[in-house]
């Protein structure tokens, strides 16, 4: 089972559309192991490590396009459009009503830690966007279109593959999430305490 939500926004300053895409794929069990098995047959296969299934994935793609005119000083960009789509894949635990309450406690906590870490790749995509669309604004005029044109993708291929570096060294420095909490423990989830919610001042 697929379900799937949709945000929207602008990105930032710099001109960017960002758009992004929720997905779930659906997880039985009403045991931290049966939940384990299902996230580790049934989770999405790596964007960078194809092949190798992990609980979430932040799947983000960046396009660009642009205008360019003929001036005293050559080609040069005039209008320029950068987009980056993200596409949000999470399990989804259902029938997670028979489960134990601590068990449920837990998974929640562990969907919360997901999320900053799949986020953070997006956020890395993202900065790759602003750049290439700054890069493309400063690129100079060119003796002709195609001078232009070759500059740009060297440009933006340039950002695309620093971009594919950053995200790897991302998941290296917090082991794909580990480091953020993004690891679904067995022993944790049987010993999980959810934190006592804060006492209201009378």
């Amino acid at each position: 089972m697929l379900a799937a939500a949709s945000l929207t926004g602008a990105a930032s300053a710099q001109e960017i559309d960002v758009s992004e895409r929720v997905e779930f794929y659906s997880v039985r069990g009403d045991s931290p192991e049966a939940l384990l098995r299902e996230m580790q047959a049934k989770g999405p296969t790596g964007v960078l490590d194809l092949g190798r299934r992990y609980f979430a994935q932040a799947d983000s793609s960046v396009s660009w396009s642009y205008q360019y005119e003929n001036t005293p000083l050559g080609c040069a960009v005039d209008t320029a459009e950068v987009v980056v789509e993200t596409t949000y894949t999470y399990p989804l635990w259902e029938g997670r009503e028979k489960a134990s309450a601590r068990l449920n406690a837990y998974w929640d906590h562990f969907l919360s830690r997901l999320e900053i870490h799949e986020r953070g790749h997006a956020d890395i995509s993202r900065s790759a966007g602003v750049e290439i669309a700054k890069s493309i604004e400063a690129t100079p005029p060119q003796a002709d279109c195609p001078a232009l044109e070759k500059a740009i993708k060297d440009v933006a291929g340039a950002v695309m593959k620093a971009n594919e570096k950053r995200q790897r060294a991302y998941d290296r420095e917090t082991n794909h999430g580990e480091t953020q909490g993004a690891w679904f423990d067995v022993g944790e989830a049987r010993r999980y305490r959810a934190p006592a919610a804060p006492k209201k001042e009378e």
